[in-house]
């Protein structure tokens, strides 16, 4: 009723990451709704199997992907749909700045870390929790289907189709790590217990675009508890930079680094490994034979994981800032082929985990190190 009354037309652009989702989803699913409002005009469309134009009581709605070559323009609102999709801040930052009125964003929370949940408390800003209980125009037929992930119901678990995650995420609109974790099970501490007295390190080397990761471990045999903790997350392309980061965040030669073997970027003809081993530091090579990794994964989760708090934040995949640590336990994931998860893990969010195996096979003689 306001955009109808209202004497100042605006300018609207409706964003999705790419546009062809923008144009066979976003806006179908506002033609659908304007359908449901008995106001849509199919004369007042344009470019529809393009980039759809609406032209709404004279206010003009664009519909565009973040894809396109499309320079931001001025405009009157902004909105994003689906802002989990995407990865940067910098795709929309030009539209906000050019926006002169408002600016509004959706998600399903399918994710735990994202830079979008860094605005929260901003000024001007308000953030809103709603469900499918609040739209008064949704379909029988969907209502049912995300009420059927409710595995509080008994007969939704009888059925097969009980889903906490997708009850979290569509059912109760919160937060939630994605499906397929493969370290479903862990504890989140402040602090290491004061009965741990031995550790050893893991070191995954991230040389120039992926983290160098360094772990701090204790694994506790008699109660069957892994320790572990994040010491280093940051890129170091050289070994005298690793080298820093290992006295910076407390070592010394009497610790023992367990490191990936995996060392063909070299800053001489010793390699990583030998180029600390040269500056004194205790660096022993982890075997990886193939198939190692769903292996040792599989060992870890025969025990409690404990997860220290990680004592430091850094920029994250998505723009956000957090917990290394955490971000990857929560996007850690088994790979799928249609559907079915297989015994591999995708790679990419295991950084602080990989140093972690590597660490844990100095405590087990099945996974020697070499």
């Amino acid at each position: 009723d306001q955009l109808r009354d209202s004497p100042n037309k605006l300018e609207i652009y409706i964003a999705r990451r790419t546009l062809k989702r923008c144009r066979e989803l976003t806006f179908k699913d506002f033609r659908e709704c304007l359908t449901v409002m008995e106001v849509y005009d199919s004369n007042k469309c344009f470019s529809e199997n393009v980039a759809p134009v609406y032209d709404l009581f004279g206010h003009k709605l664009h519909f565009i992907g973040l894809d396109s070559s499309m320079e931001a323009v001025r405009n009157d609102i902004f909105f994003l749909n689906e802002a989990l999709e995407n990865e940067t801040e910098d795709l929309i930052s030009g539209w906000c700045m050019r926006c002169e009125m408002l600016q509004i964003f959706d998600w399903n929370p399918s994710v735990t870390q994202h830079w979008i949940f860094n605005w929260e408390g901003r000024p001007n800003t308000y953030f809103s929790k709603t469900t499918y209980k609040n739209n008064k125009h949704l379909k029988p037929s969907i209502i049912a289907g995300i009420e059927a992930f409710n595995p509080d119901n008994p007969e939704n678990v009888k059925n097969g189709t009980a889903n906490q995650y997708k009850w979290n995420v569509y059912g109760l609109g919160l937060r939630s790590a994605r499906e397929g974790l493969v370290y479903e099970r862990y504890e989140v501490i402040d602090s290491w217990p004061e009965h741990i007295k031995y550790f050893n390190y893991g070191l995954d080397f991230g040389f120039t675009n992926d983290p160098t990761a360094i772990s701090k471990i204790a694994v506790d045999t008699i109660n069957k508890t892994i320790y572990a903790e994040c010491l280093a997350y940051q890129s170091t392309s050289t070994s005298g930079l690793l080298s820093e980061a290992l006295h910076k965040i407390g070592l010394t030669g009497n610790d023992v680094i367990i490191a990936d073997s995996a060392d063909a970027f070299k800053t001489s003809m010793q390699g990583f490994v030998g180029d600390l081993r040269a500056n004194g530091w205790t660096v022993i090579k982890a075997k990886k034979p193939s198939g190692y990794k769903s292996e040792a994964i599989n060992k870890v989760q025969d025990y409690k994981l404990v997860i220290i708090k990680t004592k430091f934040s850094v920029k994250l995949q998505g723009g956000a800032y957090g917990d290394p640590a955490l971000f990857e336990l929560q996007n850690y994931v088994w790979k799928t082929i249609n559907g079915q998860a297989l015994n591999i893990p995708e790679d990419g969010n295991d950084h602080f985990l990989d140093s972690l195996l590597y660490a844990v096979q100095s405590f087990r003689t099945p996974m020697s190190v070499a």
